[in-house]
């Protein structure tokens, strides 16, 4: 049974205050099987590949950032839209599924400085250029801070047919529909919730592609072609972050309307 099948945060929403809500724009999902062995030690001890078919994956998911602003308020000037484009596995923790980023790479300051301090995690400052119209897209990205490995990432694809509803614990599914993230804090796992409708995937083709990003997370360049999927937009609700005890406490059960509302 695939992560997302297992969690039974589907028909939940957590409890407080959320943190920020967001929109997620003209997104790639890249995805490559990858060895085990090359993941396990990057990541903590007490976290979990999560397995698909007895197969880890890993992703590169380029997209835009748009009305990024507090849980309750307007966007905030200088803040509130910027290119991105992230590095992650799937894990387990204690049975939970979610998600683990290898690097997080950004177009604005300020956002790379909020993650760091507010969620702990790998954010790199990013010189990015994007385009995007109905029928092509373009994301290029050279990390330009001082601190983290130099790395780069080129790619032009075209967005395809709609795939419809996805099936629970297919593989799409797996890879797109999660409902957390981890990180590590004095080496004790921490998670952020998330909560959004289910993903509208369409097909997609990879017109150009180049990247230096696992390298830069001391991982080999996948040879194979990658698992492709487009998304145009998505709103996101984002909490923030909790001990997985707590946040598991917190997490109010409330009855479906129709799709169930998963990261």
């Amino acid at each position: 049974m695939s992560g997302p099948q297992r969690d039974r945060k589907l028909n939940s929403r957590p409890s407080g205050s959320r943190l920020m809500r967001q929109t997620w724009s003209h997104l790639l999902f890249m995805h490559w099987r990858i060895d085990e062995a090359l993941l396990a030690p990057l990541l903590p001890r007490k976290l979990e590949l999560d397995l698909h078919d007895g197969a880890a994956w890993i992703g590169l998911i380029p997209f835009s950032m748009r009305h990024v602003r507090p849980g309750f308020g307007p966007s905030i000037p200088g803040l509130s839209s910027f290119g991105e484009v992230n590095l992650r596995t799937y894990v387990t923790f204690r049975g939970e599924p979610g998600v683990w980023f290898l690097s997080l790479d950004a177009s604005n300051p300020l956002a790379v400085w909020f993650a760091r301090v507010a969620f702990h995690l790998p954010y790199f400052r990013a010189s990015i250029r994007t385009s995007n119209d109905e029928t092509r897209n373009q994301f290029s990205s050279r990390r330009s801070g001082r601190s983290g490995v130099p790395a780069t990432f080129d790619a032009q694809w075209r967005p395809g047919a709609p795939l419809g509803r996805i099936k629970p614990g297919s593989l799409p599914w797996f890879l797109t529909e999660r409902y957390r993230l981890f990180t590590s804090v004095n080496q004790e796992i921490r998670t952020a919730e998330i909560r959004h409708d289910p993903w509208p995937l369409r097909e997609a083709t990879l017109d150009r592609f180049e990247s230096t990003l696992f390298e830069a997370a001391g991982l080999p360049a996948p040879s194979a072609p990658p698992v492709l999927h487009h998304s145009d937009e998505l709103a996101v609700e984002v909490w923030p972050l909790r001990n997985p005890a707590q946040s598991a406490r917190r997490s109010v059960l409330i009855e479906p309307e129709g799709a169930p509302k998963p990261v």
